[in-house]
């Protein structure tokens, strides 16, 4: 996690699915921004800006107008940036091991799941200087406890991270065009 939480901006993928449907999100994230765009295989579409404190967001439900959110799903939205997912992956796994003997470049690390807020699963990491953790996949349902501002899984649900360009220049920007979100939008 130190190469993460060091890292000046990541790309990661995100998908989830729970065998009805599937929901990919692909984010550029720094240490203080995020820039994620979404795809659910129903149709419903989001983007999310979080930059300078504020929470940005449009999709299907706002007829792709951009909403300047609320504090809650600011506060919400920030286990997204760097130092954000460095804190849950941090408190949400339980014990790692080592799956087989490094080969290929990588190593592979079983999660028993066994903490507060964790499920198993598995982390991929890279065995070249600097080490980076390339991938994780986890299967819900998590048990309780652990931080809520991670997130849950919910059982069935299976959640594929993949983690790439660490420390290429990215430019998070707010919109322009940003209008309050309606009242009672949460």
């Amino acid at each position: 996690m130190t190469t993460l939480a060091r890292s000046h901006s990541v790309h990661y993928r995100e998908a989830q699915s729970n065998g009805r449907a599937t929901n990919t999100s692909d984010s550029d994230a720094t240490q203080n921004a995020v820039h994620t765009e979404a795809r659910s295989s129903n149709g419903a579409w989001s983007e999310m800006v979080l930059v300078n404190g504020v929470l940005y967001d449009r999709g299907s439900y706002t007829g792709g107008r951009w909403w300047v959110m609320p504090d809650a799903d600011r506060t919400a939205a920030e286990p997204t940036t760097i130092p954000g997912q460095v804190r849950c992956l941090q408190t949400e796994h339980g014990r790692l091991a080592a799956v087989g003997s490094p080969s290929g470049g990588h190593v592979v690390l079983s999660d028993d799941g066994n903490a507060p807020g964790a499920s198993p699963g598995r982390w991929y990491l890279n065995t070249a200087e600097p080490v980076r953790l390339m991938r994780s996949v986890h299967t819900g349902p998590d048990r309780d406890g652990g931080p809520a501002h991670c997130g849950r899984t919910l059982a069935g649900v299976t959640i594929d991270a993949s983690y790439s360009a660490y420390d290429v220049p990215v430019s998070v920007t707010a919109p322009t065009d940003a209008v309050p979100a309606p009242p009672g939008t949460q």
